[in-house]
């Protein structure tokens, strides 16, 4: 009875604080997000109760807290008739309706599910869902600040980056390595020496660091993120954050490369492209026009050159054969399942239960095949509007893709990874890119519009 008596005070002043400094929660939210693996179920009973089995994290809780204190914000502006905030609010309504639809679509694909994971899956997406437009929400009403968001998204980055570096340059063997566990396992709601309580993975005879996400292909899709968050062109203000920045961004890229991840150096390579391909060519053309054609042909074959020796040697020395057939085969089987069941597909999770997956995995090891062959051209059509949409959106507004390279992970890492909606840093990722759409002064690189006060677009120009 004491610890019921514990837990319902400790709820209620949460909820209290959260009512009154919802923004502070959501910035907690972004920052532990990077914590992935960290995650318990709550006890077998509490006192006389007995509560629902409920995985949660620090990430999780914050989440939840924010969304009852922005709830109970935005009814006492609809009581008071706050013209602008509502206003605000209502920004959020066509991702709201695109995130129920497709909500909806997934709690009915887990009814057609065959085993236990169908309905895990759905709750995941829907808390994946839900975290998204509680942060989108609070960016769009101004209980959070733009500039910060982003100083947090990328400071979260920091305690994982570094923790995979250790994990690299440990001493021990690679097999040592692989079964050390992640630090603080005990925490962690799972049977030791799994892949969540794992520091890493074992691939190809070397050991390669996931640092607190118990997988190296994430670990490189997070730290690719970061050198897109962590761009000193967007946010900061004075020197000594702009080194900062540019050491974090080094400390990320150095994380993509021990990772040995193609994820990573898809994402990383794809970003570049649309980051600075613009201005390299026109400063190529702007060469061209003074030092001639010839000139101008040898730097680019030698460009090219060494781009290519580069791009050969990774490929070389890092890539997996076997793992690209595993891949090729899953792919085939995904499209093999999708023909039988074109519209609404085979059912959640349904993917792994007919190949006989493990019982917690059912992957086409590429999301949106994953999702074709489990809920059809529907759910196909409804994710993508969810989780590609703001990024199109945001670039078809600017200047291309260069105008939203933060789009680039979802426009090309989810082609490359599992499991990008079980992931809460995505939902951070996500979020920003629909609010960002909304208020100007929400800099995403390469943004030209100068940031208004501590960040925040002003209600005057709205």
């Amino acid at each position: 009875m004491t610890i019921l008596v514990l837990v319902s005070v400790s709820a209620a002043a949460l909820l209290v604080l959260g009512v009154r400094r919802s923004g502070w929660f959501v910035y907690g939210a972004i920052f532990t997000a990077p914590l992935n693996v960290y995650r318990r179920s709550l006890p077998d009973q509490i006192g006389p109760l007995h509560p629902p089995d409920v995985n949660l994290s620090l990430f999780r809780v914050c989440v939840l807290v924010a969304a009852v204190g922005l709830g109970v914000r935005l009814v006492r502006a609809f009581r008071a008739r706050d013209a602008w905030l509502i206003a605000a609010a209502r920004r959020i309504v066509p991702a709201l309706v695109v995130t129920l639809a497709a909500v909806l679509w997934i709690g009915y694909e887990s009814t057609r599910s065959l085993w236990g994971l169908g309905a895990t899956s759905a709750s995941a997406y829907a808390f994946f869902f839900l975290a998204v437009l509680v942060m989108a929400l609070a960016l769009l009403i101004e209980a959070v600040s733009p500039r910060v968001v982003l100083g947090v998204a990328a400071g979260s980055a920091v305690l994982p980056l570094l923790y995979a570096c250790y994990q690299f340059v440990q001493p021990g063997t690679s097999v040592e390595k692989y079964n050390t566990p992640v630090l603080f396992s005990k925490i962690i709601d799972a049977p030791a020496h799994t892949d969540a309580v794992r520091a890493g993975s074992f691939r190809q005879g070397v050991f390669r660091p996931a640092a607190t996400f118990s997988d190296y292909n994430f670990l490189a899709v997070f730290a690719a993120a970061t050198v897109i968050l962590a761009d000193p062109g967007t946010w900061v203000t004075t020197p000594w954050r702009r080194w900062a920045l540019h050491a974090l961004r080094a400390v990320a890229l150095l994380v993509v490369a021990v990772t040995s991840s193609r994820t990573g150096l898809i994402i990383v390579a794809a970003y570049l492209f649309f980051r600075y391909g613009p201005a390299v060519v026109r400063r190529f053309r702007r060469f061209a026009r003074e030092h001639g054609p010839a000139k101008s042909a040898i730097v680019a074959v030698a460009a090219s050159v060494v781009l290519g020796f580069g791009s050969v040697g990774v490929a070389v020395s890092r890539s997996a054969p076997a793992s690209t057939s595993d891949h090729l085969r899953t792919v085939r089987q995904a499209v093999s399942l999708w023909r039988e069941f074109p519209i609404d597909g085979a059912g959640l999770a349904n993917f792994g239960y007919v190949f006989g997956q493990a019982p917690d995995r059912s992957s086409a090891q590429s999301f949106p095949f994953t999702i074709l062959a489990e809920q059809g051209v529907i759910g196909l059509l409804l994710i993508a509007l969810v989780v590609w949409g703001p990024g199109v959106r945001l670039a078809l507004r600017g200047r291309g893709l260069e105008a939203a390279p933060l789009a680039v992970v979802f426009l090309v890492g989810a082609w490359f990874y599992d499991f990008p909606l079980a992931l809460d840093v995505c939902a951070v990722w996500l979020a920003i890119l629909i609010a960002a759409f909304e208020i100007p002064a929400l800099r995403l690189p390469p943004a030209h519009l100068p940031l208004v006060g501590r960040g925040r677009w002003t209600r005057a120009g709205r």
